[in-house]
């Protein structure tokens, strides 16, 4: 069935405060590649940068700029 997974498709995640989670093991191919590109790594950030929140906030506690 389409549009239905049992699976992550990344073999990283990055929060907002910068942790690296690994939950596809780098040996397996993601979703994201097709059959033609199989020397990709599929690499996600886990924040919602439609609007301004959490990344915004914690720029400002660690006294960062926007770029």
């Amino acid at each position: 069935m389409a549009g239905i997974f049992d699976d992550v498709s990344y073999h990283y995640a990055v929060d907002c405060n910068g942790v690296i989670y690994e939950p596809r093991d780098i040996r397996f191919k993601g979703g994201h590649i097709d059959s033609d590109n199989s020397g990709a790594v599929g690499i996600v950030l886990l924040a919602d940068l439609s609007r301004r929140g959490e990344a915004e906030m914690l720029r400002n506690e660690h006294g960062l700029t926007a770029p």
